[in-house]
């Protein structure tokens, strides 16, 4: 969903990579196809979290149950997808899992893999 953890963005209350790539691949995949479905799993954690937790919850994702639901709901989602495309500046076993499951479906998936990894 956001990289390994180890960047110094904040996003859902969660240490991950900046997340500044996913506005530029939006645009670049809708200009290319102005009818495209973008399912998007940072968008799908803000979605559970806004189900799941207030505002002011100061330990968001502690549950692991939330945890095992939200990683289930976006592999699932990969698997279902046309395509996935996956940024990696790090290695992360969430995007690994995203993309064993869209490859074991038969999707097309893409990696955009700019550092050493």
């Amino acid at each position: 969903m956001g990289g390994s953890g180890a960047g110094t963005s904040s996003e859902l209350g969660l240490r991950m990579e900046s997340q500044d790539y996913r506005s530029q691949i939006r645009s670049a995949i809708l200009g290319a196809d102005p009818n495209a479905v973008i399912i998007d799993p940072l968008q799908l954690g803000a979605e559970r979290a806004a189900e799941w937790f207030t505002q002011d919850d100061p330990s968001p994702w502690q549950d692991d149950a939330h945890v095992r639901q939200m990683l289930s709901e976006v592999v699932a989602a990969a698997a279902a997808s046309d395509v996935v495309i996956s940024y990696l500046p790090s290695a992360s076993m969430g995007s690994a899992l995203e993309l064993q499951a869209a490859h074991s479906a038969g999707k097309m998936v893409l990696a955009i893999a700019p550092n050493n990894m």
